[in-house]
């Protein structure tokens, strides 16, 4: 069931910098990175979809068909200036901090004092990841580990364990449920078996996890692909790897 049904179009320039807001993100592209440009079938039930651009994630709004773009601060960042902006026609939405790979703060604007609107966490269990959304309402929502749901039967668990590069591509998806253990949405990856391995992303989101709340998962969820590829691919190199700095 669509996790936004009954939900009023939105669009990212006055809803995502208001109410739902956002998280984490860094995911920006490396020199070499492949560029994912290749048709997906979207799930009818999607609320968005995301993948990697040429200067960050970019993220389109279903059925609206609005697009943003999760982009690296222009300022120097710190303590008291963000990582990275939300943008919607160039024009910052929101603000994310990534204090590292698993902790993303987002704020309404770039201001260090400005009000939350919410942070996204990682968190593994027996090698998986999985995510957490606090929203500045004080509502919870936790997803389950990424299981596969299409592709090669092996791995059946998107996690750090892996034996071979070659098993990674396929899709993983996690459910959302709410703090009284609802379901309530989706997140889902697609690995591609082609150079770099690209992948895009979708999900049904609740509303208050649109914009920069979902750019910031799909960033997190990316830098830990990243890291199961450097360590699989390096497995003598156990330093964390990824694309969130």
């Amino acid at each position: 069931m669509r996790a936004s049904a009954g939900k009023q179009k939105r669009t990212y320039g006055t809803s995502w910098s208001r109410n739902a807001a956002a998280a984490v993100a860094a995911l920006v592209l490396t020199s070499g990175c492949a560029l994912l440009r290749r048709a997906n079938a979207v799930d009818p039930s999607a609320d968005f979809t995301a993948h990697r651009g040429y200067t960050g994630i970019v993220v389109t709004h279903l059925p609206v068909g609005q697009t943003a773009t999760l982009v690296r601060a222009r300022s120097a960042a710190s303590s008291s200036r963000p990582t990275h902006e939300f943008e919607v026609d160039g024009k910052p939405v929101a603000a994310l901090w990534i204090t590292d790979h698993a902790h993303v703060v987002v704020r309404q604007t770039a201001n260090a004092t400005a009000p939350p609107v919410g942070d996204v966490l990682a968190a593994w269990k027996d090698s998986g990841i999985n995510i957490t959304f606090h929203s500045a309402d004080g509502v919870t929502y936790h997803s389950s580990r990424f299981h596969r749901v299409g592709g090669p039967n092996f791995p059946s668990l998107l996690d750090r364990e892996m034996y071979a590069i070659r098993d990674l591509p396929g899709v993983y998806r996690a459910e959302l449920r709410d703090e009284h253990d609802a379901p309530v949405g989706w997140l889902s990856v697609r690995i591609l078996p082609y150079q770099g391995l690209p992948r895009d992303y979708q999900g049904a989101l609740p509303g208050r996890l649109e914009g920069p709340m979902a750019a910031g998962a799909v960033a997190l969820l990316d830098s830990e692909i990243a890291t199961i590829i450097e360590l699989n691919a390096f497995p003598d190199d156990r330093m964390p790897g990824g694309l969130v700095p």
